[in-house]
């Protein structure tokens, strides 16, 4: 199994945002900040000595302001494709002045036996 969240996290955190494991987070953390979450790592084809693994990121954007909503969102969409993600699904959903936008990345990666 491929595991890219030490590697995702350090990155995410170039924005100067505070950035929180999904399920960790709560009324107390405070917008803007961003969380993360693999939503999906499956063997996708394997071989005699090596396989790929099909690999699924859900990263979220927390914000108040919309315009900053999108520029951080624009940001990290920047960094996960430096890192061979490619963005495969977006949802922005608002409640009481609290912005979420939901970007969801794929990428393969060779796993070595």
């Amino acid at each position: 199994m491929v595991d890219f969240d030490k590697l995702i996290v350090s990155r995410l955190r170039e924005l100067s945002l505070p950035v929180y494991y999904d399920y960790c987070l709560d009324e107390t953390n405070e917008a803007p900040c961003i969380s993360y979450y693999q939503y999906d790592n499956n063997t996708y084809a394997n071989g005699d000595t090596l396989g790929y693994s099909k690999i699924i990121y859900k990263i979220k954007v927390w914000n108040k302001n919309p315009d900053d909503l999108s520029s951080y969102s624009t940001e990290v969409d920047t960094i996960m494709r430096s890192l061979g993600f490619k963005r495969t699904n977006s949802n922005e959903l608002w409640v009481n002045n609290l912005g979420c936008k939901e970007l969801k990345y794929e990428n393969y990666a060779i796993e070595d036996f």
